[in-house]
């Protein structure tokens, strides 16, 4: 059964007529002159998926206002398509604003007053490292969002927002020191135990009081 599809608006029009001889389509842009090209199922589901993707990069284009880019847009086999848009950081935005200083401070007035200490150095290190490559796509992303590091940094050092605070490891001397003192109040000679947990050895007693003195102070989780 032959096929002629025409859309026609003024001067310019498309023709796909399919017949014995195969597929044809027709365009005309001045009114009177038709070009015509050989076409086949696939080449026509070839040109759809092209004129989709020219008409959205057109469109793209056309809509991104000043100052801001837009990644070359991804088509989905449905037709439908996205893409990623960049905004330009505001002119107040914070990372622009410039360094303040306490008379006679050495370091800016931004600069917080330390939380950690250096035994979490590593721990440290390795969130702000996950910051920065989840806020630049481990690295393929030069245009990353300052805003979206500083979030990531939060994440890895705090957790999820509303989570519990991870119980903080009990060392083996504070355990030590607990068990010292459920023996002094029980009816253990804790000399005897302590020797006994020290390989049988003499253990002076300034070195025991000064390790049950250090325990006992730990911060209890």
């Amino acid at each position: 059964m032959d096929t002629n599809i025409e859309k026609v608006s003024g001067k310019k029009g498309v023709v796909i007529r399919e017949d014995k001889y195969g597929i044809e389509v027709l365009t005309m842009r001045n009114g009177y002159q038709w070009s015509g090209m050989p076409m086949d199922a696939e080449l026509i589901d070839m040109l759809e998926q092209a004129i989709v993707e020219f008409k959205r990069t057109q469109a793209s284009s056309a809509s991104v206002p000043g100052g801001m880019e837009l990644s070359a847009p991804t088509i989905l086999p449905d037709g439908s398509g996205f893409g990623i848009l960049s905004l330009p950081l505001p002119k107040d935005h914070w990372l622009y604003a410039e360094r303040e200083y306490e008379e006679g401070a050495l370091e800016p007035k931004d600069l917080p007053a330390p939380i950690l200490t250096h035994a979490l150095r590593q721990q440290v290190i390795d969130a702000i490292r996950y910051a920065v490559r989840s806020a630049t796509n481990c690295g393929k992303e030069d245009d990353f969002d300052p805003d979206a590091l500083v979030q990531n940094a939060v994440y890895a050092l705090c957790g999820p927002y509303g989570a519990a605070a991870p119980t903080p490891p009990v060392s083996e001397d504070r355990k030590d020191a607990e068990r010292y003192r459920a023996l002094k109040t029980g009816d253990f000679v804790v000399d005897q135990f302590v020797s006994a947990s020290y390989g049988w050895k003499a253990i002076p007693t300034e070195e025991l009081d000064s390790a049950i003195d250090a325990a006992t102070h730990e911060a209890k989780p």
